[in-house]
C-alpha cells in the first residue's frame, strides 16, 4: 500500500511540472517579436567644404627668410570621407658661407587626394583622418658657381647652370586633425611621409636640390603641416546627436 503511494506521488508532481512547463513554452510564443531600430540611411550628398590656408610656410620666413612657402587647403567632406585638394608656391635660397656657389629654385605645386574619418561623427565636425596624397609640382632650378678667373688670377668667372623645366611627381601618406575652435573657423595639422619621388624633366647637368611641395628633396622625408580653415555647409544634413 505504501509502494502504491508513492507512485502516485511522482507521477502527480511530474505531471504537474510538465504542466507548468507548457504554460511557460505558450507565454513565450505569445510574447511580441523585439524589434530593431533599423539604421538611418547614409547621407552621400556633399556636407561641407573647407578652405584655408596652410601657417608652417609663412610662420618659416621668421627664421629662413630664404625659404618662402604659401599654400592654400580645401577639402570636400561626404559622409565620414574628404575629398583634399592642395595648391602652393615655393622659392628657395641656398649660399653657404663658405661655399663658392649659390641654388635656388622657385615654382608652383599641387596634391590631390583623399582621408577618411577614424571616429564617430561629430555634431562639431571634429575629425582624425587618415589619407593619401599624389603631388605634382613644376620649378626652375639654377646653380651659380663662382670659379677663380684664371685669365689674371684676380677676378672669377660665374658658371650658370639652369633646368628652366623641372617636374617632379611623389606619394604620401598623411595623418591630421581638423578641430573646430569657434564657430565654423578649424584648426588643424597634418603629419606626412613622402615616398615614390620621381622626377620627370630632362635633366640638363645637376639634380635639383630643393623643390616646390617637397622642400630637400634628400631631405627627411617626415614633415608637418599646419592649418586654419573656414568651413562652408553645402546642405542641411541632420547633426549627429552629441553622446552623454
Amino acid at each position: 500500500m505504501k509502494q502504491l503511494l508513492l507512485v502516485c506521488t511522482l507521477l502527480l508532481m511530474g505531471s504537474t511540472t510538465l504542466l507548468a512547463q507548457t504554460d511557460t513554452t505558450r507565454a513565450d510564443s505569445t510574447a511580441p517579436p523585439i524589434r530593431r531600430k533599423p539604421k538611418e540611411p547614409v547621407d552621400w550628398r556633399p556636407s561641407g567644404l573647407r578652405v584655408g590656408v596652410e601657417l608652417a610656410g609663412p610662420s618659416q620666413m621668421i627664421f629662413q627668410p630664404t625659404v618662402r612657402q604659401f599654400e592654400a587647403a580645401a577639402d570636400l567632406q561626404v559622409h565620414k570621407y574628404l575629398a583634399v585638394v592642395e595648391v602652393g608656391q615655393a622659392s628657395f635660397l641656398y649660399q653657404p658661407t663658405e661655399g663658392n656657389f649659390i641654388y635656388s629654385s622657385a615654382g608652383s605645386y599641387f596634391r590631390l587626394g583623399a582621408d577618411i574619418n577614424l571616429i564617430k561623427p561629430d555634431p562639431k565636425f571634429n575629425g582624425i583622418f587618415v589619407g593619401v596624397r599624389h603631388g605634382r609640382n613644376s620649378y626652375v632650378d639654377r646653380l651659380f658657381v663662382f670659379l677663380p678667373d684664371e685669365r689674371d688670377g684676380y677676378g672669377e668667372q660665374v658658371l650658370n647652370l639652369e633646368n628652366p623645366a623641372m617636374r617632379d611627381r611623389w606619394w604620401e601618406v598623411v595623418a591630421s586633425t581638423k578641430i573646430q575652435v569657434w564657430n565654423g573657423l578649424f584648426l588643424g595639422y597634418s603629419a606626412r611621409y613622402r615616398f615614390g619621388y620621381k622626377n620627370l624633366a630632362d635633366l640638363q647637368g645637376q639634380r635639383p636640390y630643393a623643390a616646390p611641395g617637397i622642400g630637400r628633396i634628400n631631405g627627411l622625408n617626415w614633415r608637418m603641416s599646419y592649418y586654419l580653415q573656414w568651413r562652408l555647409p553645402l546642405s542641411k544634413t541632420k547633426k549627429p546627436k552629441e553622446e552623454g
